[in-house]
Protein backbone atom coordinates (compact mmCIF):
# COMPACT_ATOMS: atom_id res chain seq x y z
CA UNK A 1 0.00 0.00 0.00
CA UNK A 2 1.37 3.42 -0.95
CA UNK A 3 1.91 6.17 1.59
CA UNK A 4 -0.72 8.82 2.25
CA UNK A 5 0.46 12.09 0.68
CA UNK A 6 -0.36 15.20 2.73
CA UNK A 7 0.16 18.78 1.58
CA UNK A 8 0.25 21.21 4.51
CA UNK A 9 -0.26 24.98 4.31
CA UNK A 10 0.79 26.79 7.47
CA UNK A 11 3.52 28.78 9.20
CA UNK A 12 6.01 26.49 10.91
CA UNK A 13 8.98 28.26 12.44
CA UNK A 14 7.64 31.17 14.48
CA UNK A 15 7.21 31.18 18.27
CA UNK A 16 3.41 31.30 18.17
CA UNK A 17 0.81 28.62 18.66
CA UNK A 18 -0.08 27.97 15.00
CA UNK A 19 3.61 27.54 14.13
CA UNK A 20 4.19 25.28 17.14
CA UNK A 21 1.24 23.05 16.25
CA UNK A 22 2.30 22.76 12.62
CA UNK A 23 5.92 21.90 13.27
CA UNK A 24 5.22 19.47 16.11
CA UNK A 25 2.63 17.47 14.16
CA UNK A 26 4.43 17.59 10.81
CA UNK A 27 7.76 16.62 12.35
CA UNK A 28 6.19 13.61 14.06
CA UNK A 29 4.09 12.19 11.21
CA UNK A 30 6.31 12.78 8.17
CA UNK A 31 7.95 9.53 7.17
CA UNK A 32 5.99 7.59 9.81
CA UNK A 33 2.59 5.91 10.01
CA UNK A 34 2.61 5.49 6.22
CA UNK A 35 2.38 9.28 5.73
CA UNK A 36 4.52 11.65 3.67
CA UNK A 37 4.15 15.41 4.16
CA UNK A 38 5.09 18.27 1.86
CA UNK A 39 4.77 21.85 3.05
CA UNK A 40 3.95 25.18 1.47
CA UNK A 41 6.63 27.18 3.30
CA UNK A 42 6.86 30.87 4.13
CA UNK A 43 9.91 32.97 3.20
CA UNK A 44 13.07 31.55 4.71
CA UNK A 45 11.53 28.39 6.16
CA UNK A 46 13.17 26.11 3.59
CA UNK A 47 16.58 27.13 4.93
CA UNK A 48 15.91 26.25 8.55
CA UNK A 49 15.74 23.08 10.56
CA UNK A 50 13.75 20.91 10.98
CA UNK A 51 12.27 21.45 7.52
CA UNK A 52 15.28 21.06 5.23
CA UNK A 53 14.46 17.36 4.82
CA UNK A 54 10.72 17.79 4.27
CA UNK A 55 9.68 18.40 0.66
CA UNK A 56 8.69 22.00 -0.09
CA UNK A 57 6.08 22.97 -2.62
CA UNK A 58 5.71 25.90 -4.95
CA UNK A 59 2.24 27.49 -4.75
CA UNK A 60 1.22 26.00 -8.12
CA UNK A 61 2.16 22.50 -6.86
CA UNK A 62 0.02 22.65 -3.72
CA UNK A 63 -2.67 19.97 -3.82
CA UNK A 64 -1.37 18.32 -6.99
CA UNK A 65 -1.09 14.59 -6.35
CA UNK A 66 -2.06 14.92 -2.68
CA UNK A 67 -4.48 12.61 -0.90
CA UNK A 68 -5.14 15.16 1.86
CA UNK A 69 -4.69 18.91 2.01
CA UNK A 70 -4.47 20.65 5.41
CA UNK A 71 -4.69 24.40 5.88
CA UNK A 72 -3.72 25.79 9.29
CA UNK A 73 -2.51 29.34 8.88
CA UNK A 74 -3.10 33.03 9.52
CA UNK A 75 -4.56 34.86 7.77
CA UNK A 76 -6.86 32.06 6.64
CA UNK A 77 -7.71 31.06 3.12
CA UNK A 78 -10.45 28.55 2.35
CA UNK A 79 -9.65 27.63 -1.24
CA UNK A 80 -9.83 23.94 -2.10
CA UNK A 81 -6.70 22.59 -3.79
CA UNK A 82 -7.33 19.94 -6.45
CA UNK A 83 -9.34 16.83 -5.63
CA UNK A 84 -7.68 16.08 -2.31
CA UNK A 85 -9.64 15.63 0.91
CA UNK A 86 -9.53 19.07 2.51
CA UNK A 87 -9.10 19.48 6.28
CA UNK A 88 -9.15 23.04 7.61
CA UNK A 89 -8.07 24.06 11.11
CA UNK A 90 -9.19 27.52 12.18
CA UNK A 91 -9.10 28.26 15.91
CA UNK A 92 -11.56 30.84 17.20
CA UNK A 93 -12.09 32.26 20.67
CA UNK A 94 -15.05 34.63 20.45
CA UNK A 95 -18.08 32.36 20.60
CA UNK A 96 -19.35 32.84 17.04
CA UNK A 97 -17.38 32.67 13.80
CA UNK A 98 -17.52 35.26 10.98
CA UNK A 99 -20.14 34.56 8.33
CA UNK A 100 -17.45 34.69 5.63
CA UNK A 101 -15.61 31.83 7.37
CA UNK A 102 -18.78 29.78 7.70
CA UNK A 103 -19.66 30.21 4.02
CA UNK A 104 -16.12 29.60 2.79
CA UNK A 105 -15.64 26.46 4.87
CA UNK A 106 -19.13 25.13 4.13
CA UNK A 107 -18.53 25.27 0.38
CA UNK A 108 -14.87 24.24 0.27
CA UNK A 109 -13.70 22.13 3.23
CA UNK A 110 -14.52 18.47 3.76
CA UNK A 111 -13.72 18.67 7.46
CA UNK A 112 -12.85 21.15 10.19
CA UNK A 113 -10.19 20.19 12.72
CA UNK A 114 -10.56 21.75 16.19
CA UNK A 115 -8.11 21.67 19.08
CA UNK A 116 -10.83 21.52 21.74
CA UNK A 117 -14.50 20.75 22.31
CA UNK A 118 -15.03 24.42 23.11
CA UNK A 119 -14.03 25.36 19.54
CA UNK A 120 -15.96 22.42 18.08
CA UNK A 121 -19.12 23.69 19.74
CA UNK A 122 -18.59 27.10 18.11
CA UNK A 123 -18.62 25.45 14.68
CA UNK A 124 -21.63 23.30 15.54
CA UNK A 125 -23.49 26.42 16.65
CA UNK A 126 -22.66 27.95 13.25
CA UNK A 127 -24.58 25.13 11.57
CA UNK A 128 -21.91 22.60 10.63
CA UNK A 129 -22.90 18.93 10.83
CA UNK A 130 -21.25 17.04 13.68
CA UNK A 131 -19.57 14.57 11.31
CA UNK A 132 -17.70 17.45 9.62
CA UNK A 133 -16.10 18.79 12.82
CA UNK A 134 -13.41 16.74 14.59
CA UNK A 135 -11.50 17.32 17.83
CA UNK A 136 -7.83 16.39 17.49
CA UNK A 137 -6.07 17.65 20.63
CA UNK A 138 -2.65 19.20 20.98
CA UNK A 139 0.27 18.21 23.19
CA UNK A 140 3.61 19.13 24.75
CA UNK A 141 7.20 18.00 24.31
CA UNK A 142 7.88 15.60 27.18
CA UNK A 143 11.65 15.91 26.72
CA UNK A 144 11.38 19.62 27.53
CA UNK A 145 8.39 20.08 29.83
CA UNK A 146 8.98 17.97 32.94
CA UNK A 147 9.60 18.72 36.64
CA UNK A 148 13.41 18.58 36.65
CA UNK A 149 14.83 22.10 36.97
CA UNK A 150 18.01 23.06 35.10
CA UNK A 151 21.03 23.17 37.41
CA UNK A 152 21.67 26.91 36.96
CA UNK A 153 18.06 28.10 36.86
CA UNK A 154 16.70 30.56 39.39
CA UNK A 155 13.92 33.10 39.67
CA UNK A 156 14.57 36.86 39.87
CA UNK A 157 12.88 37.10 43.28
CA UNK A 158 13.25 35.70 46.78
CA UNK A 159 9.50 35.62 47.48
CA UNK A 160 8.12 32.27 48.69
CA UNK A 161 5.05 32.22 46.44
CA UNK A 162 5.54 33.07 42.77
CA UNK A 163 2.70 33.37 40.28
CA UNK A 164 3.49 33.20 36.57
CA UNK A 165 1.67 34.62 33.55
CA UNK A 166 2.82 33.68 30.03
CA UNK A 167 1.03 35.29 27.10
CA UNK A 168 -0.03 38.46 25.36
CA UNK A 169 -0.82 41.43 27.57
CA UNK A 170 -4.27 41.76 26.03
CA UNK A 171 -7.90 41.55 27.09
CA UNK A 172 -8.50 38.13 25.51
CA UNK A 173 -5.73 36.60 27.62
CA UNK A 174 -7.18 38.16 30.78
CA UNK A 175 -4.06 40.09 31.75
CA UNK A 176 -6.10 43.05 33.05
CA UNK A 177 -8.20 40.70 35.20
CA UNK A 178 -5.05 39.10 36.61
CA UNK A 179 -3.48 42.43 37.59
CA UNK A 180 -6.66 43.62 39.30
CA UNK A 181 -7.16 40.32 41.13
CA UNK A 182 -3.51 40.30 42.24
CA UNK A 183 -3.77 43.90 43.48
CA UNK A 184 -6.91 43.04 45.46
CA UNK A 185 -5.40 39.89 46.95
CA UNK A 186 -2.03 41.22 48.15
CA UNK A 187 0.08 44.24 49.03
CA UNK A 188 3.80 44.83 48.69
CA UNK A 189 4.20 43.54 52.25
CA UNK A 190 3.04 40.04 51.24
CA UNK A 191 5.51 37.28 50.45
CA UNK A 192 4.39 36.94 46.83
CA UNK A 193 5.60 37.88 43.36
CA UNK A 194 4.03 37.83 39.90
CA UNK A 195 6.30 37.10 36.94
CA UNK A 196 4.92 38.25 33.60
CA UNK A 197 6.43 36.72 30.45
CA UNK A 198 5.06 38.89 27.67
CA UNK A 199 4.46 37.20 24.30
CA UNK A 200 3.97 38.93 20.95
CA UNK A 201 4.10 42.49 22.23
CA UNK A 202 6.12 43.68 19.23
CA UNK A 203 4.21 41.93 16.47
CA UNK A 204 0.98 39.94 16.73
CA UNK A 205 -0.44 41.82 19.74
CA UNK A 206 1.23 45.24 19.32
CA UNK A 207 1.12 46.41 22.92
CA UNK A 208 3.28 49.02 24.64
CA UNK A 209 4.86 46.86 27.33
CA UNK A 210 6.89 49.73 28.75
CA UNK A 211 3.73 51.81 29.26
CA UNK A 212 1.98 48.86 30.91
CA UNK A 213 4.95 48.28 33.22
CA UNK A 214 5.08 51.95 34.20
CA UNK A 215 1.33 52.08 34.84
CA UNK A 216 1.43 49.00 37.08
CA UNK A 217 4.50 50.32 38.86
CA UNK A 218 2.61 53.45 39.89
CA UNK A 219 -0.22 51.54 41.62
CA UNK A 220 0.04 52.31 45.34
CA UNK A 221 1.13 49.39 47.52
CA UNK A 222 1.29 47.06 44.48
CA UNK A 223 2.78 43.65 45.27
CA UNK A 224 5.91 42.68 43.37
CA UNK A 225 5.59 42.31 39.57
CA UNK A 226 8.54 41.27 37.38
CA UNK A 227 8.36 41.58 33.58
CA UNK A 228 10.16 39.62 30.90
CA UNK A 229 9.65 41.29 27.51
CA UNK A 230 12.60 39.69 25.75
CA UNK A 231 12.94 36.36 23.99
CA UNK A 232 13.48 33.34 26.24
CA UNK A 233 14.41 29.97 24.81
CA UNK A 234 12.26 26.92 25.45
CA UNK A 235 14.43 25.67 28.31
CA UNK A 236 14.22 29.02 30.09
CA UNK A 237 10.44 29.07 29.70
CA UNK A 238 10.24 25.53 31.06
CA UNK A 239 12.34 26.56 34.07
CA UNK A 240 9.99 29.49 34.72
CA UNK A 241 7.12 27.01 34.80
CA UNK A 242 8.99 24.62 37.08
CA UNK A 243 10.17 27.21 39.59
CA UNK A 244 6.85 29.05 39.91
CA UNK A 245 4.19 28.11 42.43
CA UNK A 246 1.30 28.38 39.97
CA UNK A 247 0.55 29.57 36.46
CA UNK A 248 -2.32 32.07 36.37
CA UNK A 249 -4.27 32.34 33.11
CA UNK A 250 -7.72 33.91 33.61
CA UNK A 251 -8.42 34.06 29.87
CA UNK A 252 -11.55 35.38 28.20
CA UNK A 253 -11.00 33.33 25.07
CA UNK A 254 -8.64 30.49 24.16
CA UNK A 255 -8.71 27.85 21.44
CA UNK A 256 -6.71 25.40 23.56
CA UNK A 257 -4.18 26.77 26.08
CA UNK A 258 -0.70 25.39 25.44
CA UNK A 259 0.91 27.37 28.27
CA UNK A 260 -1.36 25.79 30.89
CA UNK A 261 -0.67 22.32 29.46
CA UNK A 262 3.08 22.92 29.48
CA UNK A 263 3.05 24.29 33.04
CA UNK A 264 1.05 21.31 34.27
CA UNK A 265 3.49 18.97 32.53
CA UNK A 266 6.27 20.69 34.51
CA UNK A 267 4.43 20.00 37.76
CA UNK A 268 3.05 23.52 38.21
CA UNK A 269 -0.73 23.79 38.52
CA UNK A 270 -2.72 26.31 36.50
CA UNK A 271 -5.32 28.76 37.73
CA UNK A 272 -7.58 28.96 34.69
CA UNK A 273 -10.96 30.09 33.45
CA UNK A 274 -13.50 27.30 33.69
CA UNK A 275 -16.08 26.67 30.99
CA UNK A 276 -13.69 26.97 28.05
CA UNK A 277 -11.09 25.05 26.09
CA UNK A 278 -8.87 24.13 29.05
CA UNK A 279 -11.66 22.01 30.50
CA UNK A 280 -10.53 19.33 28.04
CA UNK A 281 -7.35 18.66 30.01
CA UNK A 282 -7.66 20.44 33.37
CA UNK A 283 -10.09 20.15 36.26
CA UNK A 284 -10.31 20.78 40.01
CA UNK A 285 -8.34 17.60 40.75
CA UNK A 286 -5.22 18.90 38.99
CA UNK A 287 -5.77 22.67 38.76
CA UNK A 288 -7.77 25.66 39.92
CA UNK A 289 -10.78 26.39 37.68
CA UNK A 290 -12.33 29.84 38.08
CA UNK A 291 -16.08 30.07 37.38
CA UNK A 292 -17.03 32.26 34.43
CA UNK A 293 -20.03 33.72 32.63
CA UNK A 294 -20.72 34.59 28.99
CA UNK A 295 -20.34 38.29 28.14
CA UNK A 296 -21.14 39.76 24.72
CA UNK A 297 -18.11 41.11 22.88
CA UNK A 298 -18.54 44.59 21.33
CA UNK A 299 -18.00 44.72 17.55
CA UNK A 300 -15.91 47.61 16.29
CA UNK A 301 -17.29 49.58 13.36
CA UNK A 302 -14.17 48.78 11.33
CA UNK A 303 -13.97 45.09 12.29
CA UNK A 304 -12.79 43.37 9.07
CA UNK A 305 -14.29 40.02 10.12
CA UNK A 306 -17.81 41.31 10.78
CA UNK A 307 -20.61 40.25 10.37
CA UNK A 308 -20.72 37.14 12.57
CA UNK A 309 -23.09 34.18 12.63
CA UNK A 310 -24.35 35.39 16.02
CA UNK A 311 -23.25 38.08 18.48
CA UNK A 312 -19.69 37.14 19.54
CA UNK A 313 -19.02 36.55 23.23
CA UNK A 314 -16.22 35.79 25.65
CA UNK A 315 -15.90 34.16 29.05
CA UNK A 316 -15.61 36.54 32.00
CA UNK A 317 -13.89 34.83 34.95
CA UNK A 318 -15.04 35.70 38.46
CA UNK A 319 -12.42 38.14 39.74
CA UNK A 320 -13.38 37.65 43.39
CA UNK A 321 -12.88 33.88 43.14
CA UNK A 322 -9.61 34.48 41.31
CA UNK A 323 -8.32 36.72 44.11
CA UNK A 324 -9.42 34.23 46.77
CA UNK A 325 -7.73 31.37 44.90
CA UNK A 326 -4.46 33.27 44.68
CA UNK A 327 -4.61 33.98 48.43
CA UNK A 328 -5.29 30.29 49.07
CA UNK A 329 -2.23 29.30 47.04
CA UNK A 330 -0.03 31.87 48.77
CA UNK A 331 -1.17 30.61 52.18
CA UNK A 332 -0.12 27.05 51.32
CA UNK A 333 2.33 26.82 48.39
CA UNK A 334 3.13 23.21 49.23
CA UNK A 335 -0.48 22.20 48.61
CA UNK A 336 -0.22 23.82 45.19
CA UNK A 337 2.92 21.82 44.45
CA UNK A 338 1.13 18.60 45.45
CA UNK A 339 -1.65 19.49 43.02
CA UNK A 340 1.00 20.15 40.41
CA UNK A 341 2.48 16.69 40.91
CA UNK A 342 -0.91 15.16 40.06
CA UNK A 343 -1.17 17.46 37.04
CA UNK A 344 2.27 16.35 35.86
CA UNK A 345 1.28 12.69 36.00
CA UNK A 346 -2.00 13.32 34.18
CA UNK A 347 -0.38 15.33 31.38
CA UNK A 348 2.45 12.87 30.74
CA UNK A 349 0.01 9.98 30.62
CA UNK A 350 -2.18 11.43 27.87
CA UNK A 351 -1.20 14.79 26.39
CA UNK A 352 2.23 14.51 24.74
CA UNK A 353 2.89 15.58 21.15
CA UNK A 354 3.77 11.97 20.33
CA UNK A 355 0.29 10.84 21.37
CA UNK A 356 -1.32 13.78 19.55
CA UNK A 357 0.58 12.94 16.36
CA UNK A 358 -0.39 9.28 16.58
CA UNK A 359 -4.06 10.24 16.97
CA UNK A 360 -3.78 12.64 14.04
CA UNK A 361 -2.14 10.03 11.82
CA UNK A 362 -4.82 7.49 12.70
CA UNK A 363 -7.49 10.04 11.82
CA UNK A 364 -5.94 10.75 8.42
CA UNK A 365 -6.03 7.06 7.52
CA UNK A 366 -9.61 6.77 8.76
CA UNK A 367 -10.95 9.64 6.67
CA UNK A 368 -9.25 8.35 3.54
CA UNK A 369 -10.66 4.87 4.17
CA UNK A 370 -14.17 6.29 4.56
CA UNK A 371 -13.75 8.43 1.45
CA UNK A 372 -12.55 5.46 -0.60
CA UNK A 373 -15.47 3.34 0.62
CA UNK A 374 -17.96 6.08 -0.30
CA UNK A 375 -16.56 6.31 -3.85
CA UNK A 376 -16.85 2.59 -4.52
Amino acid sequence: MSDVVVHWDGNCLGPYSLDIVNREIIGRIHGKYGIRVATLPRDGETRLEPYRNIPHLRPEEFGVGADIVIRHRWPPTFKRAGNAYYIHCQPWEYGSIPISWRDGLASEADEIWCYSHFVRNIYLDAGFAAERVSVLPLGFDQTLFHPKVSSDAKLPTDRSCVFLFVGGLISRKGFDILIEAYRRAFTNHDDVALIVKSVGSRDIYHVDTEHIMNTIGKIPNMPEVIFYDTHLNDTSIADLYRLSTALVHPYRGEGFGLTALEAAACGTPAVFTGGGSMDDFLNAEIGYPIPSRHVLQPIAADDPLSPYCAPPWVLEPDIDVLSATMRKIAANPQAAKALGARANAAMHAVWTWDKAAEAFATHLHQVLHKRSAALR
